[in-house]
Protein backbone atom coordinates (compact mmCIF):
# COMPACT_ATOMS: atom_id res chain seq x y z
CA UNK A 1 0.00 0.00 0.00
CA UNK A 2 1.12 3.32 -1.12
CA UNK A 3 1.06 6.56 1.07
CA UNK A 4 -0.08 9.48 -0.17
CA UNK A 5 1.89 12.65 -0.04
CA UNK A 6 -0.03 15.61 2.31
CA UNK A 7 0.61 19.34 2.35
CA UNK A 8 -0.71 20.24 5.81
CA UNK A 9 0.22 23.08 7.41
CA UNK A 10 0.36 23.83 11.36
CA UNK A 11 0.79 27.02 13.16
CA UNK A 12 -0.42 29.00 16.59
CA UNK A 13 -2.97 31.77 14.86
CA UNK A 14 -5.25 34.19 17.35
CA UNK A 15 -8.84 33.72 16.04
CA UNK A 16 -10.61 36.60 16.50
CA UNK A 17 -14.29 36.81 16.75
CA UNK A 18 -14.57 38.04 13.16
CA UNK A 19 -11.95 35.20 12.13
CA UNK A 20 -13.82 32.30 13.58
CA UNK A 21 -17.33 33.75 12.10
CA UNK A 22 -15.79 33.37 9.12
CA UNK A 23 -14.13 29.82 9.67
CA UNK A 24 -17.82 29.05 10.44
CA UNK A 25 -19.25 30.01 7.04
CA UNK A 26 -16.87 26.65 6.11
CA UNK A 27 -18.61 24.27 8.27
CA UNK A 28 -20.47 22.53 5.83
CA UNK A 29 -20.25 18.31 6.65
CA UNK A 30 -19.80 19.20 10.80
CA UNK A 31 -22.47 17.33 13.25
CA UNK A 32 -25.14 19.74 14.34
CA UNK A 33 -23.66 22.21 16.71
CA UNK A 34 -24.96 21.97 20.45
CA UNK A 35 -26.05 25.20 22.38
CA UNK A 36 -25.80 24.37 25.40
CA UNK A 37 -21.97 22.92 25.16
CA UNK A 38 -21.30 26.88 23.26
CA UNK A 39 -22.61 28.28 25.66
CA UNK A 40 -20.81 26.91 28.50
CA UNK A 41 -17.78 27.33 26.30
CA UNK A 42 -18.45 30.91 26.10
CA UNK A 43 -18.29 31.56 29.57
CA UNK A 44 -15.92 30.12 30.47
CA UNK A 45 -14.01 32.25 27.64
CA UNK A 46 -15.86 35.17 29.29
CA UNK A 47 -14.69 34.33 32.72
CA UNK A 48 -11.06 34.34 31.60
CA UNK A 49 -10.88 30.28 32.18
CA UNK A 50 -9.62 29.81 28.74
CA UNK A 51 -6.04 28.97 28.51
CA UNK A 52 -3.95 27.75 25.37
CA UNK A 53 -3.48 23.85 25.62
CA UNK A 54 -2.20 22.98 22.20
CA UNK A 55 -5.90 21.82 21.06
CA UNK A 56 -6.46 22.25 17.38
CA UNK A 57 -8.93 23.47 14.61
CA UNK A 58 -8.58 21.14 11.83
CA UNK A 59 -9.49 22.26 8.09
CA UNK A 60 -9.45 20.28 5.39
CA UNK A 61 -8.25 20.17 2.11
CA UNK A 62 -11.25 21.87 0.84
CA UNK A 63 -11.68 24.23 3.34
CA UNK A 64 -14.49 22.94 5.40
CA UNK A 65 -13.80 22.65 9.19
CA UNK A 66 -13.12 19.57 10.78
CA UNK A 67 -12.84 19.90 14.00
CA UNK A 68 -13.41 23.18 16.98
CA UNK A 69 -16.42 24.24 15.59
CA UNK A 70 -18.14 24.82 19.31
CA UNK A 71 -14.94 26.84 19.58
CA UNK A 72 -15.23 28.54 16.93
CA UNK A 73 -18.71 29.49 18.20
CA UNK A 74 -18.02 30.37 21.78
CA UNK A 75 -15.34 32.67 20.36
CA UNK A 76 -18.22 34.61 18.31
CA UNK A 77 -20.40 34.33 21.34
CA UNK A 78 -17.89 35.82 24.12
CA UNK A 79 -16.30 38.41 21.09
CA UNK A 80 -12.69 37.47 23.24
CA UNK A 81 -10.29 36.08 20.94
CA UNK A 82 -8.45 33.23 21.59
CA UNK A 83 -5.06 31.26 20.55
CA UNK A 84 -5.43 27.74 19.29
CA UNK A 85 -3.26 26.27 16.73
CA UNK A 86 -4.48 25.75 13.09
CA UNK A 87 -3.82 22.79 10.91
CA UNK A 88 -4.74 23.26 7.47
CA UNK A 89 -4.96 20.74 4.48
CA UNK A 90 -6.44 17.50 6.10
CA UNK A 91 -7.67 15.19 3.46
CA UNK A 92 -11.51 15.41 4.03
CA UNK A 93 -12.15 11.90 4.55
CA UNK A 94 -9.91 12.55 8.33
CA UNK A 95 -13.33 13.83 9.79
CA UNK A 96 -14.51 9.91 10.36
CA UNK A 97 -11.40 9.46 12.69
CA UNK A 98 -12.12 12.50 14.84
CA UNK A 99 -13.48 12.25 18.24
CA UNK A 100 -13.38 8.76 18.72
CA UNK A 101 -11.21 8.69 21.85
CA UNK A 102 -12.67 8.75 25.63
CA UNK A 103 -13.44 12.85 26.68
CA UNK A 104 -11.60 13.97 29.94
CA UNK A 105 -13.69 14.29 32.93
CA UNK A 106 -13.37 16.86 35.71
CA UNK A 107 -12.57 14.02 38.11
CA UNK A 108 -9.96 12.94 35.46
CA UNK A 109 -8.53 16.17 36.12
CA UNK A 110 -8.60 16.09 40.01
CA UNK A 111 -7.06 12.52 39.95
CA UNK A 112 -4.52 13.67 38.09
CA UNK A 113 -3.87 16.60 40.47
CA UNK A 114 -3.55 14.09 43.46
CA UNK A 115 -6.65 14.64 44.94
CA UNK A 116 -8.58 11.39 46.39
CA UNK A 117 -12.36 10.53 46.23
CA UNK A 118 -12.08 12.74 42.83
CA UNK A 119 -15.15 11.82 41.37
CA UNK A 120 -17.35 12.35 44.66
CA UNK A 121 -15.51 15.62 44.76
CA UNK A 122 -16.16 16.51 41.05
CA UNK A 123 -19.76 16.03 41.50
CA UNK A 124 -20.10 17.42 45.08
CA UNK A 125 -17.98 20.22 43.98
CA UNK A 126 -20.22 21.21 41.30
CA UNK A 127 -23.66 20.91 43.80
CA UNK A 128 -22.16 23.53 45.69
CA UNK A 129 -22.16 25.97 42.76
CA UNK A 130 -25.34 24.55 41.53
CA UNK A 131 -26.67 25.80 45.10
CA UNK A 132 -24.84 29.58 45.44
CA UNK A 133 -26.84 30.41 41.93
CA UNK A 134 -29.95 28.87 43.25
CA UNK A 135 -30.23 26.22 40.49
CA UNK A 136 -29.17 28.18 37.96
CA UNK A 137 -26.55 26.24 36.74
CA UNK A 138 -28.51 22.38 36.92
CA UNK A 139 -27.75 20.68 34.29
CA UNK A 140 -24.55 22.60 32.73
CA UNK A 141 -21.52 20.99 32.93
CA UNK A 142 -18.88 22.63 35.07
CA UNK A 143 -15.37 23.33 34.26
CA UNK A 144 -12.16 21.85 35.91
CA UNK A 145 -11.21 25.94 36.59
CA UNK A 146 -14.51 26.59 38.19
CA UNK A 147 -13.96 23.39 40.44
CA UNK A 148 -10.64 24.19 41.68
CA UNK A 149 -12.25 27.38 42.64
CA UNK A 150 -14.58 25.69 45.20
CA UNK A 151 -12.33 23.59 46.56
CA UNK A 152 -10.34 26.91 46.93
CA UNK A 153 -12.89 28.26 48.73
CA UNK A 154 -13.88 25.29 50.51
CA UNK A 155 -11.20 23.12 51.38
CA UNK A 156 -12.92 21.11 53.96
CA UNK A 157 -14.87 20.05 51.17
CA UNK A 158 -12.45 17.10 50.96
CA UNK A 159 -13.20 16.06 54.34
CA UNK A 160 -17.16 15.77 53.29
CA UNK A 161 -16.31 13.77 50.50
CA UNK A 162 -13.98 11.28 52.58
CA UNK A 163 -16.81 10.99 54.93
CA UNK A 164 -19.48 10.17 52.45
CA UNK A 165 -17.46 7.31 50.60
CA UNK A 166 -16.10 6.18 53.70
CA UNK A 167 -19.61 5.27 55.16
CA UNK A 168 -21.34 2.42 53.27
CA UNK A 169 -25.20 3.17 54.26
CA UNK A 170 -24.70 7.19 52.89
CA UNK A 171 -22.35 5.41 49.85
CA UNK A 172 -25.57 3.36 49.25
CA UNK A 173 -28.65 6.25 49.80
CA UNK A 174 -27.34 9.12 48.45
CA UNK A 175 -25.38 10.99 45.51
CA UNK A 176 -21.80 12.97 46.24
CA UNK A 177 -24.59 15.99 46.53
CA UNK A 178 -24.68 15.21 50.07
CA UNK A 179 -21.24 16.13 50.56
CA UNK A 180 -21.77 19.39 49.26
CA UNK A 181 -24.76 20.09 51.02
CA UNK A 182 -22.92 18.74 54.05
CA UNK A 183 -20.06 21.16 53.79
CA UNK A 184 -21.70 24.53 53.22
CA UNK A 185 -24.00 23.76 55.92
CA UNK A 186 -20.89 23.08 58.07
CA UNK A 187 -19.47 26.20 56.95
CA UNK A 188 -22.39 28.30 58.63
CA UNK A 189 -23.61 26.03 61.20
CA UNK A 190 -20.68 24.18 62.16
CA UNK A 191 -18.83 20.63 61.44
CA UNK A 192 -20.73 18.97 64.76
CA UNK A 193 -23.89 19.61 64.01
CA UNK A 194 -23.74 18.28 60.72
CA UNK A 195 -21.67 15.26 61.61
CA UNK A 196 -24.21 14.55 63.66
CA UNK A 197 -27.27 14.93 61.57
CA UNK A 198 -25.05 12.70 58.50
CA UNK A 199 -24.44 9.78 61.42
CA UNK A 200 -28.21 9.68 62.26
CA UNK A 201 -28.74 9.66 58.35
CA UNK A 202 -26.63 6.47 58.25
CA UNK A 203 -27.99 4.48 61.17
CA UNK A 204 -31.28 5.67 61.67
CA UNK A 205 -30.99 5.06 65.27
CA UNK A 206 -32.99 6.32 67.90
CA UNK A 207 -35.27 8.67 65.38
CA UNK A 208 -38.89 9.27 64.99
CA UNK A 209 -41.35 10.40 62.79
CA UNK A 210 -40.69 14.01 62.71
CA UNK A 211 -37.17 14.12 62.57
CA UNK A 212 -35.71 15.48 59.81
CA UNK A 213 -32.97 12.53 59.62
CA UNK A 214 -36.25 10.05 59.90
CA UNK A 215 -37.68 11.58 56.68
CA UNK A 216 -34.73 12.41 54.97
CA UNK A 217 -33.56 8.57 55.52
CA UNK A 218 -36.95 7.12 54.77
CA UNK A 219 -37.25 9.26 51.42
CA UNK A 220 -33.92 7.90 50.64
CA UNK A 221 -34.26 4.37 51.22
CA UNK A 222 -37.79 4.45 49.23
CA UNK A 223 -36.51 6.05 46.09
CA UNK A 224 -33.47 3.32 46.39
CA UNK A 225 -35.87 0.78 45.86
CA UNK A 226 -38.52 2.83 43.48
CA UNK A 227 -38.26 2.54 39.91
CA UNK A 228 -39.24 5.93 39.41
CA UNK A 229 -36.47 8.15 40.69
CA UNK A 230 -36.62 11.30 42.93
CA UNK A 231 -34.72 13.78 39.70
CA UNK A 232 -31.29 14.28 41.26
CA UNK A 233 -32.25 18.32 41.23
CA UNK A 234 -35.29 18.05 43.47
CA UNK A 235 -33.53 15.42 45.59
CA UNK A 236 -30.67 17.49 46.94
CA UNK A 237 -33.50 20.42 47.76
CA UNK A 238 -34.93 17.58 50.05
CA UNK A 239 -31.50 17.63 51.59
CA UNK A 240 -31.11 21.26 51.93
CA UNK A 241 -34.48 21.05 53.58
CA UNK A 242 -34.01 18.15 55.83
CA UNK A 243 -30.71 19.84 56.99
CA UNK A 244 -32.27 23.80 57.26
CA UNK A 245 -34.97 22.16 59.87
CA UNK A 246 -32.28 19.69 61.74
CA UNK A 247 -30.07 22.99 62.22
CA UNK A 248 -33.15 24.89 63.31
CA UNK A 249 -34.44 22.21 65.36
CA UNK A 250 -37.83 21.99 63.79
CA UNK A 251 -39.80 18.61 63.03
CA UNK A 252 -41.02 17.80 59.79
CA UNK A 253 -44.39 16.82 58.81
CA UNK A 254 -44.06 15.84 55.49
CA UNK A 255 -40.48 16.51 53.48
CA UNK A 256 -41.46 17.29 50.01
CA UNK A 257 -40.80 19.56 46.87
CA UNK A 258 -43.98 21.37 45.60
CA UNK A 259 -44.37 22.38 42.49
CA UNK A 260 -42.46 25.53 40.63
CA UNK A 261 -41.32 25.86 44.84
CA UNK A 262 -38.43 27.89 45.03
CA UNK A 263 -34.85 26.51 45.72
CA UNK A 264 -34.12 26.40 49.25
CA UNK A 265 -31.59 28.76 50.54
CA UNK A 266 -29.16 27.79 53.44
Amino acid sequence: MGYQSLSVAMRAELITPEVAAQMLTLNTNNRPRKRRYEIELSEAMTRGEWQFNGDTIRISESNVVLDGQHRLSAIVRSGIPQQFIVVRGLPDETFQTIDRGVKRTVADTLSWSGEKNANVLAAAARAILVIQDRGASAGRKITPAQHRKVLHEYPSLRRWAAFCVNDKNLRLLFTAALAGVACLFAAKYGEETVEHFLRQLSSGENLRKGDPAFELRNRAIANKASVAKIPHFAFMQLVIKALSAHVAGRKIGVLRVSQNEEFPTI
